[in-house]
């Protein structure tokens, strides 16, 4: 996934369950990549054979004896949330909320973006102030309760409001036994599901994170505008008519929206009738199994985008993409 990502890519890091972890780093370069497995190789903590790479007894060890439980535990909500502006945004609100429950109109706000410093300052003009506070704390304190109490201690500290200046991270690591890494991976972890918690769990609040939602970054504006024509009813050969492209692109950006919105083609109007008749006939047991070439073999005329397609439909239905697909049409 760290050269380009086509459809048949993003079809088997979904399948395996990888395609989340793409949104931790999309601009993580292959030769980084190769050369860390290089070091863990040398360190003796990887091994490669027939099955690829796999952790020797020594990086297994390793592995056990580091294991915190520390991590992002859903990293495909850094594809969904703008995690260089989110964070930033929900300790502004935190100061901010902090400030108003005091009172207090004089201070000097943690952030100098004049954008977020905008947004905090629309929606306090639609709200009843007093209200917003009382419903943002009891948010917040009902999303840390559920959290494990060192987590929770480590991601408060951090935080800024009236008369308290948010701990360090090295201050914040000596005061819950961890290390700077470990309260930094832990703060963002708990900033991404704080912000799936307030669009989910609360529809006062989801307006604090909605200007901070994004597109899918493995999803290209081209492959956006083939999706929006397809939407509209658009045949394949007219999208790829209007837009001056080949017909095979536009199998691509198809896919890739079958892959990454649940919703894709739910009327089944795409793969139709005849085609899952025959789809039906040849293939059994686990989808993710399946071949085209199968198929191909037997010299039955289904396109390989409807086989595709109707793949991942069926793969959904057995749980597939639970946790990789994050949004909607």
């Amino acid at each position: 996934m760290l050269g380009k990502v086509t459809s048949s890519v993003a079809f088997w890091a979904w399948t395996y369950d990888w395609l989340k972890y793409y949104y931790l780093n999309p601009h993580l370069k292959k030769e980084i990549f190769d050369q860390e497995i290089k070091n863990l190789q040398k360190k003796g903590y990887l091994s490669e054979g027939e099955a690829g790479m796999v952790l020797t007894d020594q990086g297994q060890a390793f592995l056990a004896a580091t294991q915190t439980g520390i991590c992002i535990q859903k990293p495909e909500l850094f594809g969904r949330i703008n995690m260089k502006l989110w964070p930033e945004a929900l300790a502004l609100w935190v100061q901010v909320c902090s400030e108003l429950s005091y009172s207090n109109s004089h201070y000097r706000v943690l952030s100098q973006r004049i954008f977020l410093q905008n947004q905090v300052k629309m929606v306090l003009q639609q709200v009843d102030k007093a209200q917003f506070v009382v419903d943002f704390s009891q948010a917040l304190d009902a999303f840390l309760a559920q959290e494990k109490p060192q987590a929770a201690l480590a991601f408060a500290l951090l935080l800024a409001g009236h008369q308290q200046t948010g701990f360090t991270q090295t201050q914040v690591a000596k005061k819950v036994g961890w290390t700077p890494k470990q309260v930094e991976v832990n703060y963002l972890d708990m900033v991404s599901r704080l912000g799936e918690y307030f669009l989910q769990a609360n529809d006062k609040l989801k307006c604090l994170v909605e200007p901070y939602l994004r597109r899918n970054v493995l999803f290209s504006e081209p492959a956006q505008e083939s999706y929006r024509l397809f939407l509209k009813g658009y045949s394949r050969q007219k999208i790829a008519q209007l837009r001056g492209v080949k017909i095979s692109t536009v199998n691509g950006h198809l896919l890739l929206a079958a892959i990454l919105y649940p919703d894709f083609d739910r009327k089944q109007a795409f793969v139709q009738a005849a085609d899952r008749e025959i789809l039906r006939q040849y293939y059994h047991g686990s989808p993710e199994k399946w071949r085209y070439k199968d198929m191909q073999q037997k010299r039955v005329d289904v396109e390989f985008i409807k086989f595709r397609i109707y793949q991942i439909q069926k793969m959904r239905e057995v749980g597939y993409g639970q946790t990789t697909t994050i949004f909607t049409n």
